[in-house]
């Protein structure tokens, strides 16, 4: 018994199709989708906001101030969104669109990785009735596609899918380094050097360049693989050699880094991050188990099934510096992350494609060694494993439109809340806020008032001061290079009340969302009344919230926006 080859080929074409179909549907909701930022992606638009304002009128001294001076979050993704900026203007769509574009590549890296690592360890051609779910390629497609906190943020302007290209990049330039009796190379040799060094530099860049975690991550798992099997018992500078090449790109432009950017802000990147749990509790020391089980794998049964063959592969497929790296991604982001209790499902993001490409290998292995006894058994379990994950893509994509809109958060009616301020102040000019929330803040205020208004103002100079003061939010964004909230530099004013504030002549703008659903906070409107009469006064309805936006210079005979 056994399948036909034409079957095959047909059952890969599925899979491949409904891959592209994915994308092609998460490509059209980042372009079409007229959600503001919430106040994560919102910090990341602004860092490429500000290059992008910088490069268009080539100013070369305030280009580099807003590159080298993202030490918080080094410049790479910025530097790619405003590269999409200058391709299709400053929007939302081509905020996030990049973000797709980058899973596209780590699918195809993925994959490719996984097919040429489990072909060189399996030995040969795949067995015999072998179905489309036992193809390497195959199977890390649809169980790196269908990973909800992939879909999640591949339609959000962040980080971590450009964190996971380039871990698919390193497992690309790793592939090809297998060890012993299936090459007759060692990792020392001239060859693998060029590798270890190459998987360096992609770490340098895409890692430690996009994130500081994910590139210590990086760093940490590539110089533990660099150690080849049986490196004890070799010579201490053979053994070395593959670690020094490996580490010293990163090192290197980790230190060149440091040279150029505020170190004060890496600093406070590793030291002041907060912390939700205690070390030692069960909310901490379950979160990243209960991710994978929850959010990093489209069900619960295949976020097992991967975690067993992921330790197949891995012991399989031990003398594949792929292999090796994969597993330490792994094991290095499990303990670093639960060390530093900052428990955010995302920052755990890298062992996706890492547990993907490993029990791609271990699948690829289990299938030769059950199809080489028993033809039947071979087709049963491949058939079993196929119908397992077609049915978890199923349910997936019946998801998918939910899971984009809660990643995305906010509400359509947001987009029209800013766009109502930004024709009502003048962006160069500082506005006090009230009612401000998450889905819409200060950052996503910022960004809309320099897009609308570029010859104006730019967006590190726009100020904004929200009431109630938000120390920490103020603080980051200072850090950043934005423009200092009024409050928060002068504590004795936002000490005293709303109306206070709004009479000490620091703004010429008031500006008061209201929820009138009662769900946030929405009262001192009524304090700030007083000094703002009616005619003074743009109002919008819409839905549940009101938004007021009012002039306090035309009081004094001010001249309009």
């Amino acid at each position: 018994m056994r399948y036909d080859p034409a079957g095959l080929a047909i059952a890969r074409v599925v899979v491949v199709v409904a891959v592209c179909g994915l994308l092609g549907w998460l490509g059209h909701a980042a372009l079409t989708s007229p959600v503001p930022f919430d106040e994560d992606e919102a910090a990341h638009a602004n860092a490429a906001l500000a290059v992008w304002q910088a490069g268009r009128v080539g100013d070369v001294r305030a280009l580099a101030a807003a590159t080298g001076g993202q030490g918080y979050y080094p410049p790479v993704h910025s530097l790619l969104v405003a590269t999409s900026y200058a391709l299709g203007g400053a929007t939302l769509a081509a905020s996030r669109v990049p973000s797709v574009v980058f899973l596209a590549l780590a699918l195809a890296a993925v994959a490719l990785a996984a097919q040429l690592c489990a072909r060189r360890l399996g030995g040969g051609p795949p067995p015999p009735g072998e179905v489309a779910a036992a193809a390497p390629w195959s199977i890390a497609l649809i169980t790196f596609a269908t990973s909800p906190i992939v879909a999640e943020h591949s339609v959000l302007c962040m980080l971590e899918l450009l964190a996971v290209a380039g871990a698919g990049a390193v497992f690309l330039a790793l592939t090809p380094v297998v060890t012993g009796a299936a090459t007759g190379e060692t990792e020392s040799s001239a060859p693998q050097r060029s590798r270890w060094l190459a998987a360096g530099a992609l770490v340098s860049v895409l890692g430690i360049g996009v994130k500081y975690s994910f590139g210590l991550i990086e760093v940490c798992a590539l110089g533990a693989a660099a150690l080849e099997p049986g490196w004890s018992r070799a010579p201490w500078r053979r053994a070395a050699r593959p670690v020094i090449h490996a580490l010293t790109p990163p090192v290197v432009g980790f230190v060149l880094w440091l040279m150029v950017t505020d170190r004060s802000e890496v600093r406070y990147f590793f030291l002041g991050h907060p912390s939700y749990a205690p070390m030692v509790s069960v909310a901490n020391l379950s979160f990243y188990p209960r991710a994978w089980l929850e959010s990093y794998f489209v069900s619960r049964l295949v976020a097992v099934a991967v975690l067993l063959l992921a330790v197949v592969g891995a012991r399989v497929g031990w003398r594949s510096a792929a292999v090796r790296f994969a597993t330490f991604v792994i094991l290095v982001s499990w303990v670093m992350l639960t060390a530093s209790t900052t428990n955010e499902a995302r920052h755990g993001i890298l062992m996706v494609p890492s547990a993907t490409l490993l029990a791609s290998v271990g699948l690829r292995w289990l299938a030769s060694r059950i199809s080489a006894p028993s033809r039947l058994a071979g087709v049963i379990a491949s058939v079993g494993w196929e119908a397992l994950v077609l049915a978890s893509a199923v349910g997936f994509g019946l998801m998918l439109p939910g899971t984009v809109r809660s990643a995305q958060e906010g509400l359509p009616e947001y987009d029209a809340m800013e766009a109502f301020v930004s024709r009502r102040v003048a962006p160069e000019t500082p506005l006090l806020a009230n009612g401000l929330f998450d889905q819409l803040g200060v950052d996503g205020l910022r960004w809309r008032l320099a897009r609308d208004h570029p010859d104006r103002a730019p967006v590190g100079a726009i100020r904004i001061g929200r009431y109630p003061i938000d120390a920490t939010a103020a603080s980051m964004a200072a850090r950043r290079g934005f423009a200092v909230d009024p409050l928060w530099a002068d504590p004795e004013l936002s000490a005293k009340s709303f109306d206070v504030i709004a009479r000490s002549g620091r703004f010429r703008y008031v500006v008061q969302i209201i929820d009138r659903a009662g769900e946030l906070p929405n009262a001192r409107w009524a304090e700030v009344a007083e000094v703002c009469r009616p005619a003074r006064v743009a109002r919008l309805d819409l839905g549940r919230w009101t938004v007021l936006v009012a002039d306090l210079a035309r009081l004094a005979g001010g001249d309009d926006p």
